[in-house]
C-alpha cells in the first residue's frame, strides 16, 4: 500500500506542489480555519497544543502573501499586529482579522494587470509564464529552492498574483520577509 504524500509546498499562486521535505523553506502554515489562512513560524508553539494542523512551507513570507496568507495571531503576533495596522492605513480602516481574512479569501483568485515600473518591492508578478518577485532593482524568478538573480522589469504590463489588498500593504510599507536568495 503506497502513502499518499500531501501537497504541502505551496508557490505564489496559492497551489500545493509535492516536493519531499520543505528544502528552503522558511514558514509554514495553516489553512484548516475556513477562512483563515495564517503563516507561521517553522515550528508554530500551538501546533503541540494538539489543534489541527495541516503543514504547508512557504519559501518566504512575501511568497504566502501572494498566495493569500496573513500572520498568524499566535506564533507571529507582533507580525499580525503590524500588518493589521498597515493594512488598516492603505486598505480599510479599522478591519478585524476574521474581515481581513474574508476580503483576501474574495480577492485570492482575482488577477489583475498593472505596468511593472508601478508595482512595490515584495509583490509577486506572472511574466512570460513564470513567477517573479519586484525588488527595489528589478525582478527575480521565484523558485522552491529560492530566487534568481536580479532582471530588469519589463516595460509594459504584467498579470500580479498578490492579492490587491496585500499589494495595498505591501506598497505601505509592511516589512514582509524575503528569502536569503533575493538578497544576494
Amino acid at each position: 500500500m503506497s502513502v499518499m504524500r500531501r501537497r504541502n509546498q505551496i508557490d505564489p499562486y496559492g497551489e500545493g506542489q509535492q516536493i519531499p521535505g520543505h528544502r528552503a523553506a522558511t514558514f509554514t502554515g495553516n489553512r484548516d480555519y475556513g477562512d483563515s489562512w495564517i503563516i507561521c513560524d517553522m515550528d508554530p508553539k500551538w501546533k503541540k497544543e494538539g489543534r489541527r494542523f495541516e503543514q504547508l512551507f512557504f519559501l518566504d513570507e512575501v511568497t504566502a502573501l501572494a498566495a493569500g496568507f496573513r500572520p498568524c495571531n499566535r506564533c507571529r503576533r507582533k507580525s499580525l499586529e503590524q500588518f493589521r495596522a498597515t493594512w488598516n492605513e492603505a486598505v480599510d480602516e479599522d478591519q478585524m482579522t476574521a474581515e481581513i481574512d474574508r476580503q483576501l479569501r474574495e480577492e485570492g483568485t482575482i488577477r489583475r494587470s498593472a505596468p511593472a515600473s508601478e508595482l512595490s518591492a515584495g509583490v509577486m508578478i506572472r511574466f512570460d509564464g513564470e513567477a517573479y518577485l519586484v525588488t527595489n532593482d528589478g525582478m527575480r524568478l521565484w523558485g522552491f529552492e529560492g530566487y534568481g538573480p536580479t532582471e530588469d522589469l519589463p516595460a509594459k504590463r504584467v498579470e500580479v498574483i498578490t492579492p490587491a489588498s496585500t499589494q495595498a500593504v505591501l506598497g505601505a510599507g509592511y516589512p514582509a520577509q524575503v528569502h536569503q536568495s533575493a538578497k544576494s
